[in-house]
Formats: C-alpha cells, sequence, structure tokens
C-alpha cells in the first residue's frame, strides 16, 4: 500500500502530444487502463518538454510490469519495467 508507479514521456517530436489513456498489467497482453493519473504539469506534452505520470500501483520488488500510454493522436507507447 502507499506505492506509486512514475512515467516520464518526453516528446521529442515536432508537435504536441495529447495523453488520453494509460494502462498497466502484469504482461503485454493483459492491459488494464488506469483509473487515476496524475500529470504533471499536464497531459498535454509540447514538442520539446516532457510530463510526468504518477499513479497507485501496488507492485512487487522483482516483478516486471508492463504499460502502455496512447495519446489522442494515436500514437501507443509500449514498455515495460522491473520494481
Amino acid at each position: 500500500s502507499g506505492k506509486k508507479v512514475e512515467i516520464t514521456i518526453r516528446n521529442s517530436g515536432t508537435s504536441n502530444a495529447n495523453i488520453v489513456e494509460v494502462y498497466q498489467g502484469p504482461s503485454s497482453s493483459n492491459l488494464q487502463t488506469v483509473s487515476s493519473v496524475t500529470y504533471d504539469p499536464e497531459n498535454l506534452v509540447s514538442e520539446g518538454s516532457s510530463s510526468k505520470i504518477t499513479f497507485d500501483l501496488s507492485w512487487n520488488s522483482g516483478t516486471r510490469y508492463y504499460f502502455k500510454v496512447v495519446t489522442q493522436e494515436g500514437i501507443n507507447l509500449p514498455f515495460s519495467a522491473e520494481a
């Protein structure tokens, strides 16, 4: 309890990106929408800038978790990380 995930998204493109969905799960084929996400500074990531996504997750050390960030423009950013 009280554990959080922090993801930093950097926009190296030439246009803004609006984050509309964040997913997490135990495998890349078993992802669920994260319902309570905090963005810092916001979910609109301007070209050349970054935004931090934070949400609660009861993770276990040594376990691999899978994530996907989706933008309004249709870009899917899948990745995994070990806690």
